[in-house]
């Protein structure tokens, strides 16, 4: 009797924690689909985000780099410790970058690993000898390395995402964001996000008001790379011309962009299909 007992114990106790091994799974795997949802690298983005980059390959876009205008035109955007962060996961899935009045922030949805080697590697070697002083806010653990200048670059993760910048209120208001659970992109910026190509290096959406055109319209643009040059597909709202005629919308944005990066050697080329123009450019040594 007691050698049954003891059976049927057993029995219910394997029982027992096989469902909870079964349901922890599940909620796993769960967790897993909700964090790689393809909104939920963006949701961290705060509202007040003047450009939006995602890197689909960081590995091309690190040989785009090799392109020493392109590289002009992002060493004068960016921080260089986003071009380390690049190199360092040329096989991450996706790199994201918002662009605010504040700065930059990097966000990155990437395996345990990936993510372990830069907390554990990539940033105390970039660092060091400082190492990475922990606060903690809104129940979250934020990590600032000092660095030149008086500055600090901080990080946290969450959810499946990390996510890094030099301002310390723009890493706040992403945790914050985050947390919502919601988007909070402008509609117009989202609906261009949407229309662009995933399968290229890399895709780019920003107001217009950046090239002095509108403030109400965004541009786009798929950027990519082919025999050594750099070319670029992307839509303009017609609303962001401001009354500028479509025809002359090409020479209009040549201009714009080589007043604000004159080094560039743009030739621009636009068709117009009902509220968007189509263009297309090509950059040149």
């Amino acid at each position: 009797m007691r050698a049954y007992l003891k059976e049927l114990i057993i029995a219910v106790a394997s029982i027992l924690f096989l469902s909870i091994a079964v349901v922890a799974y599940f909620k796993a795997v769960s967790r897993e689909k909700e964090n790689s949802r393809p909104d939920a690298i963006y949701t961290p983005v705060p509202g007040n985000v003047r450009t939006l980059m995602a890197v689909n390959r960081p590995l091309v876009f690190s040989e785009m780099m090799n392109h020493d205008s392109f590289r002009r035109v992002f060493e004068t955007e960016m921080p260089e410790i986003y071009f380390t962060l690049v190199d360092a996961i040329p096989k991450a899935p996706l790199v994201v970058f918002s662009f605010h009045p504040q700065g930059v922030v990097c966000y990155m949805q990437a395996s345990a690993k990936t993510t372990g080697s830069i907390i554990n590697d990539l940033l105390p070697d970039k660092f060091k000898p400082y190492t990475a002083h922990r606060q903690t806010w809104n129940g979250l653990d934020f990590y600032y390395y000092p660095d030149t200048d008086g500055r600090f670059f901080g990080y946290y993760v969450h959810n499946g995402v990390w996510a890094g910048s030099y301002s310390s209120k723009l890493l706040e208001q992403s945790a914050a964001q985050q947390q919502t659970g919601e988007l909070s992109l402008p509609a117009g910026m989202n609906r261009l996000r949407m229309s662009l190509n995933a399968n290229e290096p890399v895709n780019i959406v920003f107001r217009a008001n950046e090239l002095g055109l509108s403030d109400a319209g965004y541009l786009s643009a798929d950027l990519y790379m082919s025999g050594g040059n750099i070319y670029c597909r992307g839509s303009i709202a017609t609303e962001a011309l401001n009354g500028i005629p479509h025809a002359s919308a090409g020479d209009v944005l040549s201009r714009r962009i080589t007043s604000r990066y004159p080094y560039l050697r743009l030739e621009v080329r636009t068709e117009t299909e009902g509220e968007y123009i189509d263009y297309t450019a090509y950059m040149s040594r």
